[in-house]
């Protein structure tokens, strides 16, 4: 009889740690899947972040072309400018 009680305490014990284990391992799996889940989610922003620096890159080096392009017409048009003025009074005398 007490050898009964040892082996239904046993049972119950046993029975109660397979319980725990299960839970645990349904936890550890929730766990995974939450897991790759952040992954995806830090994996998607990652790509977003590359792909918005690799445009802010492209629209700077455009940028520095157009300003370079600017800054030669400008530099054309003060040199017209300044020929238009010396020589406005030519014109006149030629006239």
């Amino acid at each position: 009889m007490v050898y009964d009680i040892d082996l239904s305490a046993g049972a119950s014990r046993h029975h109660e740690a397979q319980t725990n284990l299960d839970s645990a391992r349904k936890e550890l799996r929730t766990a995974k899947e939450n897991v790759t889940a952040a992954n995806n989610t830090i994996a998607g922003y990652t790509l977003r972040q590359s792909t918005r620096a690799k445009r802010r890159d492209d629209l700077q080096e455009k940028l520095r072309d157009m300003t370079k392009k600017l800054d030669t017409i400008t530099a054309k048009a003060r040199v017209f400018r300044a020929m238009e003025r010396d020589f406005e009074s030519y014109n006149k005398a030629v006239k």
